[in-house]
């Protein structure tokens, strides 16, 4: 029974990490994005590439982040978000059915990305891997301490 203990940011992204979802670690608040042309290559749910394109279409022409969040939506299954001014990435946003994997593309340094995976997990009385208890960090910051059973 391995244990893992982690402390998220905030609740936004606690409910991401329990549904199998990733959160990048950049805050894309005020930051330019300049993706056109640049990827993100997605292995689970499904297996996809999403290419960004900017309008006019130019390397030089940043894209908006409520763009990238539908050009996300539009090109793959996975669902994505703005909070915390961070971009959550999840398989679907209302009920989780599968984790989400990034295998690699360009764009994920950008975004604050990295390539890895979720983990989707079960109710504190289920199986592993699942939730064993969650409570508010102490100090007041908005933060969440979750334990969760991996194996």
């Amino acid at each position: 029974m391995a244990l893992r203990v982690y402390k998220l940011g905030s609740f936004e992204e606690f409910q991401t990490f329990l549904q199998g979802g990733i959160v990048g670690g950049t805050d894309l608040a005020n930051k330019k994005l300049y993706l056109h042309g640049k990827t993100l290559i997605f292995t689970s749910p499904s297996a996809e590439t999403v290419t960004f394109a900017a309008s006019p279409a130019s390397a030089q022409v940043p894209i908006m982040l409520k763009e990238v969040i539908a050009q996300i939506a539009a090109q793959s299954v996975v669902k994505a978000k703005y909070a915390g001014g961070k971009l959550h990435l999840l398989h679907d946003l209302s009920a989780p059915t599968s984790k989400v994997t990034i295998s690699g593309g360009t764009a994920l340094g950008d975004l604050g990305l990295g390539a890895g995976s979720g983990t989707l997990y079960g109710p504190p009385d289920g199986s592993a891997p699942r939730l064993v208890t969650f409570e508010p960090s102490s100090n007041g910051d908005g933060s969440f301490i979750v334990v969760t059973q991996d194996s």
